[in-house]
This record gives structure tokens, sequence and C-alpha cells, in this order.
């Protein structure tokens, strides 16, 4: 089991423009990045999409729980 999980937002985007339908948002591409760099230490991190993290004003949102810690949240 990991000592971390990582909960990273799906909705956020950086910009305040309109993405295309077939581009994924800066969340999706994080999460993708951080899929990779867990799979190389299972044991220390696992990541989790969560569908909003209500930091909308500041993305791309990332909260942090440990076993004996509840969340931290970060943020951009």
């Amino acid at each position: 089991m990991p000592s971390h999980i990582l909960f990273v937002c799906q909705s956020c985007h950086h910009s305040s423009e309109d993405r295309p339908k077939e581009q994924p948002t800066n969340s999706t591409r994080l999460l993708e990045h951080l899929n990779t760099l867990t799979t190389e230490q299972p044991n220390k991190f696992e990541t989790q999409p969560v569908g909003c993290l209500w930091t909308c004003d500041k993305p791309c949102a990332v909260a942090i729980a440990k076993q004996t810690i509840w969340a931290i949240g970060l943020c951009k």
C-alpha cells in the first residue's frame, strides 16, 4: 500500500480561453505525468483523479493524503 495518495483535479485548465474539445485539460496532462512517476515508485505514491477540488481560480489543483494526515491541498 502506498504511503501517500495524490488527488488530482480533472477539471483544471490554466487558461481562461476555451480549449479545443480534443485537447486534454492541463490537469489531465499532469495526471498522466504523475501516473508515469508513480509507476516507478509504487510503494510511495498512488494517484487518483477527482472531479473538482474547488480551487478554480488557481489551477492545477492537487491534494496529498497520507495515512496519518487527511489531506493537504496544493495549487499553482
